[in-house]
Parts: structure tokens; sequence; C-alpha cells
């Protein structure tokens, strides 16, 4: 067995895996997902692209980091939160200098996103309030949790559906690792590059602000958007214009989407509110859902 850090001793570990293939279904900014070539593959290893491992001293606290994110994620157990399955520490993956890499099942339908796109001859109100609520559900059970647990990056990327189109939320507290400066995987520009998706307390005050549940909410209020328009937010403006918009307490006009509908504009609005305080709890959003 490979040599693994302490640090991920309390975690089921996987070795000897085949040769991996790299998906083509794109990459976040942090990490790409790779998958056993096989004709039904069961999981993805997903890795963290930033972290190099080869500067000295900063190893330790990166491991420390990404197996108390990991630890938070592994205690989840609902349906529509994705099951963080494992690690694991492979000579056949691309960075040598990786600690670890990510087993997490596999989802061929793809993020929410792609299959809102697949599905776009099939499309109707009642298909996409159940994905709404599905994800609301997810969230709202993460906030329930006696120490809560918070996402920190709400998007429809990071909303995986599984073989009964049921969505689940992926990806949970990694955006930490994004967020921080001393190591090499840091994105100095990471709320520009999230911008239409982060609440505004986090442009004005830094990412320090980013993983809490009313962060979550509004992220999950401008995911609504993006799913129902099959656009991302401000899609006729740049980054920079949107975080002058998103400051100043500007929110992007209703588009004229098929299936949005003025109760879901009402959601969409309550949670892109300005002021953290004024936006309801994922509690209230999905009883809100529930009684259109």
């Amino acid at each position: 067995m490979p040599i693994v850090s302490q640090h991920f001793s309390d975690f089921n570990f996987f070795e000897n895996l085949p040769d991996l293939t790299e998906l083509d279904t794109g990459s976040t900014t942090h990490s790409t997902k790779l998958a056993v070539p096989c004709r039904d593959p069961k999981f993805v290893v997903k890795r963290w692209l930033g972290h190099s491992g080869k500067r000295a001293g900063l190893m330790d606290l990166f491991e420390n980091l990404l197996a108390e994110i990991l630890r938070s994620w592994k205690r989840l157990h609902h349906p529509n939160v994705v099951r963080f399955i494992g690690i694991t520490s492979d000579a056949n993956l691309p960075d040598p200098h990786w600690p670890v890499s990510l087993v997490l099942p596999y989802y061929k339908n793809g993020n929410v996103n792609d299959f809102v796109r697949l599905q776009k001859d099939h499309l109707t109100d009642h298909f996409l309030l159940d994905l709404a609520k599905g994800i609301a559900r997810g969230l709202g059970y993460m906030h329930s949790l006696d120490d809560p647990v918070c996402h920190g990056n709400v998007r429809g990327v990071n909303i995986l559906i599984n073989d009964s189109g049921e969505p689940l939320i992926s990806d949970v507290g990694l955006s930490s690792l994004a967020e921080d400066p001393q190591f090499d995987g840091y994105i100095p520009n990471f709320a520009i590059k999230h911008c239409r998706w982060l609440a505004p307390e986090i442009m004005v005050s830094g990412t320090e602000l980013a993983k809490s549940a009313s962060a979550d909410v509004y992220s999950y209020g401008m995911t609504l958007l993006e799913m129902y328009d099959e656009e991302m937010p401000y899609p006729e403006l740049g980054d920079y214009a949107v975080i002058r918009k998103v400051t100043s307490g500007e929110r992007p006009t209703r588009p004229p989407a098929k299936f949005l509908t003025d109760e879901i504009w009402d959601i969409i609005k309550k949670c892109t509110m300005h002021a953290a305080i004024d936006r309801p709890a994922m509690a209230c959003i999905f009883n809100y859902l529930e009684k259109i």
C-alpha cells in the first residue's frame, strides 16, 4: 500500500486502481475527474490541480485542511448529497506529488446544467421544480445539522444528477482549498471567477465569509436562475461588471424563460437579497417550493 499521511488514516483507502482515463466533462477551477475506463464505471477519482506538494513545509498544512473538509463531507448522509466514498494515492495518477485524490460515485448524467440541456425537449415546470426542491432539501439538511455544514460554492456544475434524475450536491467545502493563499492551489481571483453565484458580502469582505448558510442561500438563488434560464447569471456582462452590479445591490433582470413562473422568480429574489440577514433559511425556501 502507498504511504498515506496520518491526516487521512480514518478514511477508506483504495489502491491498485486500473488505469484511469480523464472524463471529458470539463472541470472546476481546482480539480479534474478521472474514471475507470470500463463500460459501466462506478466511480470517479477527483484530484486537486493546484497544489504540487513541492513547497517545503506546506504539505502538512494542506493535508490537514483537506482532511478536515473531507471529514465534514464524510459525515453527510442524504439522498441529495453526493456520498464521499474515500481516497486513493496511486502511481498512475498524473502528478506523483499529489498526496491523495478523492473517490466519488460516478453519475453519467453529469451536472444539472448538462442534464437540463439534454432534456431540453422534455422539460416541464414540474421537472424543474423537482430539481429545485431536491437541491433545497440537500442544502437544508446540511445547514440543519447540530454542527452545520456550508458548501461555499453552490452552482450548477456542483449539482450532479443520478440515474433517477435526482440532484445531488457535490464538492462540499472544497472551495476552501481554492481560497487559501498559503497553498500553490490558491486562486487569488476565486471571487472573480465565481462572482455570478457568490453573495455580495464575499465580494466586499473577502472569501472568509464564503462558507455561511446565508451565502449558500444566495448562491442557491443564482443556481435556480441558471437552471431555469439555461444561462449563467448575467450572461451579457464580463466578470468585473458583474461584481460592480452585485456589490451595488443590482440583480439580474427577469429573463423570458419558459418555465420561470412568478413564484420561482419571487424565491430567486428572496434568496438574493443584498443583506445576508434578509435572506430566508433553506428550510423556509423548501416550504415555499412545496406550496407551488
